[in-house]
């Protein structure tokens, strides 16, 4: 399949991968893309939620590679892995059951919770990856609004979608609060 990008395990010598032959198509030179058999316009919000979740699993991957703390990069690749499973959630029609949210739910009941509003949330930026954890959760609220357009628009996705992102941002900001806590003690 010529200009179709996969994810897949660099280290694996499995005959069965796509072999990619061209990065191009030319099938959205007219300003449309498909998103599984849909045919969308490029600012369609499906494309922007799809582009929002990219860019998230971008700054979460920088987050992973910055922080110093097993907890935290562990959190954070949960996170990770979930986003990635919503990435490709309009194409592979994968929904959230109730029993993941709760569970999410659960995480962010066990994190430490700030008891005051802070001020200042990203005391120092450069430590353990905590400003871009912060930006992290921005891009996901932004997904999560670009998402419900997009399930209201058209018939992909399914509501649990728009749950799961909502409480992974939640769950992030618990994770960004404890990375903060964690880093400034080292």
């Amino acid at each position: 399949m010529g200009g179709v990008l996969y994810m897949c395990d660099l280290n694996s010598e499995s005959v069965n991968s796509p072999r990619i032959t061209t990065v191009y198509t030319r099938s959205g030179d007219n300003g449309s893309t498909s998103i599984g058999s849909i045919k969308l316009p490029k600012y369609h919000p499906c494309v922007h939620f799809i582009g929002s979740i990219d860019e998230a699993l971008a700054f979460i991957g920088l987050a992973i590679e910055n922080s110093s703390v097993d907890l935290i990069v562990r959190d954070l690749e949960y996170v990770y892995e979930l986003l990635l499973k919503i990435a490709s959630s309009l194409k592979s029609n994968w929904c959230p059951s109730e029993d993941l949210i709760l569970d999410i739910e659960r995480r962010i009941n066990n994190k430490v919770k700030p008891n005051k509003i802070i001020t200042n949330y990203v005391k120092n930026p450069r430590r353990g990856g905590v400003a871009l954890t912060a930006i992290t959760r921005t891009v996901i609220r932004r997904a999560e609004r670009w998402f419900w357009q997009c399930f209201h628009d058209t018939s992909l996705g399914c509501k649990n979608i728009g749950v799961l992102l909502n409480r992974l941002s939640d769950l992030i900001f618990t994770i960004q609060y404890q990375a903060l806590l964690l880093e400034a003690s080292k």
